[in-house]
């Protein structure tokens, strides 16, 4: 009867720890997933930092090639749509400031 007890007891303890164990590792599991979903999220905003960067970039562009544009050999009508984007732009760098 004895060592029935201590088999069963010895059993429990087993359990217990493997219990224990298993606990410990979903946590760790868990820290690990909220790692990679943190490390995937700083990855994304990079990606959209850049790309807001590389727009940024191409529209500074397109307003230098639009203000830099002598109008003299265009139509009226080109003249005129050209002069009003120039404006435009000027204004919104001015606002910018």
């Amino acid at each position: 009867m004895e060592d029935k007890k201590k088999a069963n007891d010895k059993k429990m303890e087993i359990l217990e720890k493997a219990c224990l164990q298993e606990q410990e590792q979903n946590r760790i599991n868990q820290e690990l997933e909220q790692e990679r979903i943190r490390i995937m999220k700083e990855e994304i905003q990079e990606r959209f930092r850049i790309k807001q960067e590389k727009i940024r970039a191409e529209q500074l562009k397109e307003e230098e090639r639009i203000i830099m544009m002598d109008t003299n050999g265009l139509s009226p009508m080109q003249q005129q749509y050209y002069l009003h984007r120039q404006m435009e732009i000027l204004e919104s760098q001015r606002s910018s400031k």
